[in-house]
């Protein structure tokens, strides 16, 4: 008995789970082909984006098999502010593989962060328009906006560097307007 093939807890023969399992890639292979007539048909990804071309064309390939990637299999894609996961159809072995159209980092206490998100983040503070002023040039730009939750997160994480140059720049600036006799205390 102990040479007997078991699946969902019940005696099976070696033929019957071989036919079981074509039959389910077969499924499979056919939900993934209809995904791909669907997007080919009706694409949902539209607009722009911000892409980091050397890190997409690194990623650009199948996990599967290692084919390349083709832009025109995107059947999905997921957001993290201006950072996108496109989910790409691999036309050889029809495998989903999630590419990613940007560079992360990780920050000090450890939570992985989009590189484009804090630089972004970054220029709307330096330039005083905020997450407003840029959700409102995102949009006229046709590129996915930032939420303001998102927003505060990476503000979060740049807000003590940003206090420590202004810091340094204002003791340089007193510095500089003292009289030449003067000592500090």
């Amino acid at each position: 008995m102990s040479g007997q093939l078991k699946y969902k807890n019940k005696f099976i023969k070696k033929n019957v789970l071989e036919k079981r399992l074509k039959s389910f890639a077969a499924m499979r292979a056919g939900r993934i082909a209809k995904r791909i007539k669907a997007s080919a048909s009706s694409n949902n990804v539209s607009g722009r984006r911000i892409v980091e071309l050397d890190t997409l064309a690194d990623n650009l390939e199948c996990h599967k098999c290692g084919k390349e990637l083709s832009l025109k299999n995107i059947v999905d894609e997921t957001h993290s502010g201006l950072n996108s996961i496109l989910h790409i159809v691999c036309c050889q072995c029809s495998e989903l593989t999630k590419v990613s159209t940007g560079k992360t980092h990780t920050t000090e206490n450890n939570h992985k962060h989009s590189d484009i998100n804090t630089k972004v983040v970054f220029g709307a503070i330096h330039s005083g328009i905020g997450c407003v002023g840029l959700n409102k040039l995102l949009s006229c730009l046709s590129i996915p906006t930032i939420s303001e939750d998102l927003y505060k997160q990476y503000e979060s994480e740049i807000a003590p560097v940003l206090e420590e140059v202004a810091k340094e720049s204002s003791e340089k600036a007193a510095e500089e307007e003292r009289p030449v006799g003067s000592k500090t205390s």
